[in-house]
């Protein structure tokens, strides 16, 4: 169910292509496991139109290690931006 949830999703952020932070995390807490709602919020931070706010995200999850794994996939992004790839 998660993935076909996944799916709507990706077709959804990817169509639109601007939410806001706390639009994307009401998404985000649509799924019931952990590893559904990380690649929901991996795959939207490009979509986000205020990227600063996007802790609003982070705070969706329950594990250390899965916020962790966000904040990672954040930086690379943004080093990747600065470095201008």
């Amino acid at each position: 169910m998660d993935k076909a949830r996944q799916n709507l999703a990706r077709q959804i952020i990817g169509a639109k292509a601007c939410f806001t932070s706390k639009q994307i995390a009401q998404i985000v807490k649509l799924f019931d496991f952990e590893s559904g709602k990380l690649e929901i919020a991996k795959f939207a931070y490009d979509y986000a139109i205020d990227p600063q706010n996007y802790y609003l995200v982070n705070a969706c999850f329950d594990f250390d290690h899965t916020k962790e794994s966000l904040s990672r996939h954040i930086d690379s992004k943004r080093n990747s931006v600065s470095k201008g790839n």
